[in-house]
């Protein structure tokens, strides 16, 4: 394998994030290396970021989430280097801290600096990172929204349209989420670009998981089993 501690996995909402990461600990079972997979939503994550509402912070509370976030990095980082374990981290390198900040219409220049100061406490960790993207992002959220059923996607609607970057680019109903995270899909994929880590674009679909699956297991130089 790879000789890094900590594995990536990042894309929009529906991409496939969870069920790779799961793969992943599979495969680092079977190959007989010790890890940790920290799922997205799991208690006691050491990376979750508390607030009553991340999705639409106040100044302030910006603010406040751009000051705490790079501690718990360090932290993680510092107690992930005393162990011998490779950890396999979802989301939280785009989703749940750079979205944060795009939805909130934070200024592009100081995400892209907030990525970058992330990206330089993890680098001890000789990170990689794969990210997962999608060709049609309308087809994806809509097939997302389908699968999760209308309550769920009125929420999603609800939520997305209400932020700051929504109302300030005036995204309105279904066609004004769906642009939101094709905007920020976008802005992933320049940051993805920017990076000078070991990376991985895969281009997801429901028909290329199995082609996806051999593709990722190459680029991290485990054994298939």
């Amino acid at each position: 394998m790879r000789k890094s501690k900590l594995i990536l996995i990042d894309g929009i909402t529906g991409s496939g994030k969870s069920t790779t990461g799961r793969f992943l600990a599979e495969q680092l079972k079977a190959n007989n290396i010790a890890h940790r997979l920290y799922e997205e939503e799991e208690p006691g994550h050491p990376l979750n970021y508390t607030a009553a509402d991340i999705e639409e912070l106040g100044p302030e509370e910006v603010e406040n989430f751009i000051i705490a976030m790079p501690p718990l990095w360090q932290r993680f980082v510092h107690s992930a280097l005393d162990s011998d374990e490779v950890f396999i981290i979802e989301s939280y390198i785009f989703q749940d801290t750079i979205r944060i900040l795009f939805q909130n219409n934070v200024a592009r220049e100081r995400i892209f600096a907030f990525a970058h100061r992330q990206l330089e406490i993890i680098r001890p960790m000789n990170p990689v990172l794969i990210w997962l993207w999608t060709r049609d992002v309308n087809q994806s959220i809509r097939r997302i929204w389908a699968t999760r059923g209308e309550q769920w996607k009125q929420w999603f609607i609800r939520v997305d349209t209400a932020t700051p970057y929504a109302l300030a680019n005036h995204l309105q109903g279904e066609e004004g989420a769906i642009t939101l995270w094709e905007h920020y899909q976008d802005l992933t994929k320049e940051l993805f670009d920017s990076y000078d880590i070991a990376r991985l674009a895969v281009e997801v679909s429901p028909e290329a998981w199995e082609r996806n699956q051999e593709e990722i297991i190459r680029f991290l130089g485990l054994s298939e089993i």
